[in-house]
């Protein structure tokens, strides 16, 4: 087992069994880390997730391993102090093209309102920090989500199906969700487009 996996299950108290168990466990080891500028010592605080989201595909390349990869969509609850994909470093998983933006994500809509209204009707809710990017999750990293992963193709094998794999997941703390919901009400009449 890798030192990077047993951090991750220091962290996370398990290796994750599954994709839904897996992005619980990234949102815990991104909020585990200190949200700095390259090597200042000066620790701030965490990062905090308000929002994480990914679509992606289990793929079997033609070396044999077995990864998932798609697009994965993270809000931030506070300005990130360096590159948004830096607290992905530890995480196992790999961030690919992308960067700062909604990139037709799940919180989308605030974030274009967000930034189309003048900033005194925008400050009712803190400032949508989103980031986007192609994703990819190597399964050699992940033991347990291996046996889950044969597990599904085992009982599409017995049921006489092909394994096809096709994950969506899509979380956002509650307090962010609200916020939004009622900044979009509030706003709806303010733009005509």
């Amino acid at each position: 087992m890798s030192s990077q996996l047993n951090n991750i299950i220091k962290i996370y108290g398990r290796q994750p069994t599954d994709l839904d168990d897996l992005a619980a466990c990234i949102i815990k080891v991104i909020e585990s880390q200190p949200n700095t500028w390259f090597g200042c010592k000066k620790k701030v605080s965490n990062f905090r997730v308000a929002g994480l989201a990914w679509n992606i595909s289990h793929k079997l390349r033609i070396s044999g391993k077995q990864e998932f990869t798609g697009r994965v969509w993270i809000r931030y609850a506070d300005k990130i102090l360096g590159f948004g994909s830096d607290p992905f470093d530890k995480t196992m998983t790999r961030t690919g093209t992308g960067g700062g933006g909604s990139y037709n994500g799940p919180w989308d809509a605030t974030y274009k309102q967000y930034y189309r209204l003048p900033r005194s009707v925008c400050r009712t809710i803190p400032e949508p920090f989103l980031y986007s990017w192609d994703y990819s999750i190597d399964l050699d990293n992940f033991p347990a989500l291996t046996e889950w992963v044969e597990a599904e193709k085992l009982f599409c094998t017995l049921a006489g199906q092909k394994f096809v794999l096709h994950h969506q997941f899509n979380w956002t703390d509650p307090a962010f969700d609200e916020a939004d919901k009622a900044f979009l009400e509030s706003t709806k009449d303010m733009l005509t487009s």
